[in-house]
């Protein structure tokens, strides 16, 4: 499947952690020497920059689940992920009102949907694995968004085991009945979050410094950690940054074609 396939993009909360790690990862290592602690401004202005790309550049839209929003990805909440899993925005978040700003800016680029009790219920009762709840959550809003807009969905995830469970669920179910309504599983796919956002590097809707930063983050997340899925997403930044000169070349291919469309109403790419 192509990324112009898509209309929508369901995150979950290690898809949206990876654009927190690479934007943190960036500002640790930028800028003058110990300024890190007093740049809230920027680490909110790259963070809503990049969602903005999905939509501008990319032409997609953004959800995740109200389950996954109140429990782990709200940085209004002190057990949540995205603030306490990063010393850097955990400081943020403890100046004036920048964790209402964040948790702000995070439900404007993705609303939450909702999954019902019986919805999630009913979607486990078909499943190999014993996902947790909000993970069966974003299955059952991506299901719901898809047959309602009839266009294909991407669930952005980095756990394989939930990437695998829509995969098998596609395969054994081409309808599924959740509380009493029933939908379409083709509609639906898995995406990396690393191959979603290579794709908005590739549209220019970051630049390419952002993009470095982000596998790099990405890489060093995974650096150290065991099993197979450890060693298939640090496999994959190593493929992405073996590409980046070559990315980067047709990031600015793409660019000068966008330019000579708008200034001669055609695609001359």
């Amino acid at each position: 499947m192509n990324i112009s396939d898509l209309a929508i993009l369901i995150w979950d909360t290690n898809g949206i952690d990876s654009v927190v790690r690479g934007i943190v990862f960036r500002i640790n290592n930028t800028g003058l020497p110990g300024s890190a602690p007093n740049r809230e401004e920027e680490f909110l202005e790259v963070f809503r920059g990049i969602f903005d790309g999905f939509k501008n550049h990319l032409q997609v839209a953004n959800h995740t689940s109200d389950r996954v929003f109140s429990d782990e990805v709200n940085p209004q909440l002190p057990g949540c992920y995205l603030r306490n899993g990063h010393p850097l925005v955990e400081g943020f978040c403890t100046k004036n009102d920048f964790a209402d700003r964040f948790s702000a800016s995070i439900e404007d680029q993705m609303p939450c949907e909702n999954a019902s009790d019986g919805e999630i219920a009913d979607l486990q009762d078909l499943m190999d694995e014993d996902l947790g709840r909000k993970d069966v959550s974003l299955i059952v809003v991506a299901l719901k968004l898809a047959n309602g807009a009839k266009k294909q969905v991407a669930v952005v995830t980095d756990d394989v085991r939930l990437a695998a469970e829509i995969i098998t669920l596609k395969a054994r179910h081409s309808v599924v009945n959740l509380d009493g309504t029933d939908y379409e599983t083709g509609w639906v796919t898995p995406w990396l979050s690393l191959e979603i956002l290579r794709e908005l590097h590739l549209s220019c809707g970051i630049d390419d410094g952002m993009w470095q930063h982000m596998m790099l983050s990405f890489k060093e997340h995974h650096n150290g950690r065991y099993g197979v899925a450890a060693r298939g997403h640090v496999a994959q930044v190593v493929k992405f940054l073996e590409a980046f000169q070559s990315d980067c070349e047709e990031k600015a291919r793409r660019a000068i074609t966008r330019e000579a469309a708008e200034a001669f109403g055609e695609d001359n790419g």
